[in-house]
C-alpha cells in the first residue's frame, strides 16, 4: 500500500471498493455494531462506465458527505498500487494520490488493492455471511494461519492475508495473470483456441475466471465444437446452464467451475492458506447455484503429493453485501493505530 498522510486518520472517513463496473463508496464514522464491526454508512454504488475519471466520481461522493466533513480516505481499487501513481487494470481510470488529497483538501489518503481489502474483510465477517463450500479440518491455531482470497469479477482478484502473531497484512498482487496450466486435453484445446480468439500467446486465468472469461470459454467451445457462436453475455451463459438450454453453454460452466478449483487450490499451496480460502468477487454469487461443487472440490484437491496438504484448507464462499468497504474501514483504523 502507499500512504500519504499529514496525521493521524480521525472519524470520519470515506472508504471505497472500485472495481472495473462498479464504484462503491461508504462513510465509517466510528459506530461499531454488536460485533464491533465498524458501521458503513452512506454507502452509494456508482457505475463507473457513466465517469470519465475516478476524480469525477470521488468528488461526487465527497459532494454527497461533505456536511459530515471527512478529512480521510482508504481507497480499495482494482489495481496494483506501488506509489503515487495509481493505475487501474480493466478500466481506463489513473490518478495520483497526491493530488488527490490535495484537490480534495484532505489531510490523508491510503490505497490498498481491492482484494487486500477483501481479504481483511475476513477478519470481521460473521458466520451468516459465509457459505462452506468445503470443510477441511482445523489446525491446532487455525486462526493464526494465513488465508487467500480468490474472486472472479470483471477480472479476478487474488490476495492473501498474513498474521506475525500481532498483527495482520494483506498480501496484494495480480495473480489473476497468472498463466493458465490446461488439466487435460479438453483444456488443451480449450487454451488454443482462446489464443486464436483473443490473439494473444499467453492466455491468464483472468481470462477464463471472470465475467469476460465465462464468454471466452463459451466462445473457444462453440468454435471447438465446430458451431458459430451465439455472442452470449456471462449473464445469458448462465441462465442457458441453469436451465439446461444450451449444452455450450452447461460444458462452459462445468469448466469454468474445474478450472477455478484447480486454480483455488494452486493458490492455497502457495500461500500456505492453512486459515482457509475465501472465494468472492462479483460473478459467484450469481451462479454458486449452478456451480457443480462436487466438480470444484475434485479439483481443488487434484494436487498430487500434496493432496493430503490442500485436503486440510476450507473454502468459503462470501456473501456478505460489500465486504471490501468493511475491510477498508478495519484497515484504514488498524493502520493508524
Amino acid at each position: 500500500h502507499y500512504i500519504m498522510t499529514n496525521n493521524l486518520t480521525s472519524f470520519p472517513f470515506i472508504v471505497t471498493d472500485i472495481g472495473g463496473t462498479n464504484a462503491r463508496f461508504g462513510l465509517v464514522t466510528g459506530e461499531k455494531d454488536s460485533n464491533q464491526r465498524f458501521i458503513v454508512d452512506a454507502q452509494i454504488t456508482y457505475i463507473c462506465r457513466n465517469y470519465n475519471k475516478f476524480e469525477d466520481v470521488f468528488s461526487e461522493y465527497l459532494d454527497t458527505v461533505k456536511h459530515k466533513s471527512p478529512k480521510h480516505a482508504c481507497i480499495a481499487i482494482a489495481a496494483p498500487v506501488t506509489g503515487d501513481e495509481v493505475e487501474m487494470t480493466n478500466l481506463s481510470w489513473s490518478f495520483s494520490i497526491n493530488t488527490m488529497t490535495q484537490l480534495n483538501n484532505l489531510d490523508s489518503i491510503r490505497v490498498i488493492n481491492d482484494f487486500g481489502a477483501l481479504a481483511y474483510s475476513t477478519l470481521y465477517l460473521q458466520s451468516d455471511e459465509l457459505q462452506t463450500l468445503y470443510k477441511g479440518h482445523q489446525h491446532s491455531d487455525g486462526t493464526l494461519h494465513s488465508r487467500a482470497i480468490i474472486g472472479p469479477g470483471t477480472g479476478l482478484g487474488i490476495a492473501g492475508l498474513i498474521n506475525n502473531e500481532a498483527t495482520w497484512h494483506p498480501v496484494c498482487g495480480e495473480g489473476g495473470h497468472i498463466s493458465f496450466a490446461p488439466l487435460n486435453a479438453h483444456q488443451v484445446a480449450l487454451r488454443n483456441a482462446l489464443q486464436s480468439i483473443l490473439n494473444s500467446q499467453h492466455i491468464s486465468i483472468e481470462n477464463l475466471l471472470s465475467g469476460p472469461g465465462l464468454e471466452n470459454i463459451y466462445n473457444a467451445i462453440c468454435h471447438i465444437n465446430g458451431q458459430e457462436s451465439q455472442n452470449l453475455t456471462a449473464t445469458e451463459i448462465s441462465d442457458h446452464a441453469r436451465n439446461g438450454a444450451d449444452k455450450n453453454s452447461v460444458e462452459t460452466l462445468q469448466q469454468f467451475t474445474q478450472i477455478l478449483g484447480a486454480s483455488v487450490g494452486d493458490i492455497a499451496l502457495t500461500m500456505g492458506a492453512f486459515g482457509g480460502v475465501y472465494l468472492s468477487g462479483g460473478i459467484l454469487p450469481k451462479i454458486v447455484d449452478v456451480i457443480d461443487t462436487e466438480l470444484l472440490i475434485q479439483s481443488y484437491l487434484n494436487k498430487g503429493i500434496k493432496q493430503e496438504l490442500v485436503k486440510t484448507v476450507p473454502i468459503h464462499l462470501v456473501s456478505a453485501p460489500m465486504p471490501a468497504l468493511i475491510g477498508a474501514a478495519h484497515w484504514m483504523n488498524d493502520s493508524f493505530n
